[in-house]
């Protein structure tokens, strides 16, 4: 990553316009867009509408089968799932790599 004086931000080949304030990215893990709709909806979220109303509402697709920690990589790191070194799961199994800053759940 590197700054490109105070106006550019290049991560990963990507380049990105400097905020103009400071940004927060609120990842909401493990759910369905329409119970949050339907819960701003009927009142039951207060502050998620109040953030929704006052920000930005930007959703992205997500590896599938959904796996919290490729997907928090991806984020983190600007590239898609299938760059970062997190397992996934694939159609031929498991793919894991020793580079993952995670660890795997142990057995036994």
């Amino acid at each position: 990553m590197k700054q490109a004086g105070a106006q550019q931000l290049t991560v990963n080949g990507r380049d990105y316009a400097w905020p103009a304030r400071p940004v927060v990215v609120v990842c909401i893990d493990g759910s369905e867009d329409a119970y949050h709709e339907r819960a701003v909806a009927d009142g039951r979220m207060p502050f998620l509408e109040g953030m929704l109303r006052r920000g930005s509402d930007l959703r992205a697709d997500c590896t599938m089968p959904s796996f919290t920690n490729p997907n928090n990589l991806s984020i983190a790191t600007g590239v898609p799932p299938s760059v970062t070194p997190c397992s996934t799961a694939t159609s031929r199994g498991w793919t894991r790599s020793a580079r993952c800053w995670w660890s795997p759940p142990t057995t036994g």
